[in-house]
């Protein structure tokens, strides 16, 4: 599994390069650029530090992937306009994004709903 989780990262990083051309403006392509790169190296840091063996690494890792996958997912979602493509794609993109930054609040507080920590 740890594998599994490097390789994730590998093709994150992989695909935020190939992704890259389409985004418009400078200022969108850098933020998007740095926030992809972080997840993919955040991915590969879970692979690497697994959680039995290296908690600390294993929970920062995912915590910057949890924290900057949700982050891009909102601000292509909101300047992903400027791209020919469906609009409801990105206002999907901005919603989902803004569910996982919240679950991952949630989680990180260890409110559980009742049904123990992470509901």
């Amino acid at each position: 599994m740890n594998v599994s989780f490097s390789l994730q990262g590998v093709i994150i990083l992989t695909g935020t390069l190939l992704a890259l051309p389409l985004l418009r403006g400078e200022s969108t392509r850098l933020l998007v650029l740095i926030l992809l790169a972080s997840t993919g190296f955040g991915m590969v840091g879970v692979g690497v530090f697994p959680e039995d063996s290296n908690n600390r690494g294993h929970v920062i890792s995912a915590g910057i992937q949890f924290i900057t996958g949700n982050l891009a997912m909102i601000v292509i979602g909101l300047t992903g306009k400027t791209l020919n493509v469906t609009c409801r794609w990105f206002v999907a993109s901005a919603i989902v994004g803004g569910i996982g930054v919240a679950a991952t609040y949630v989680f990180v507080s260890g409110y559980g709903f009742g049904r123990g920590v992470g509901g």
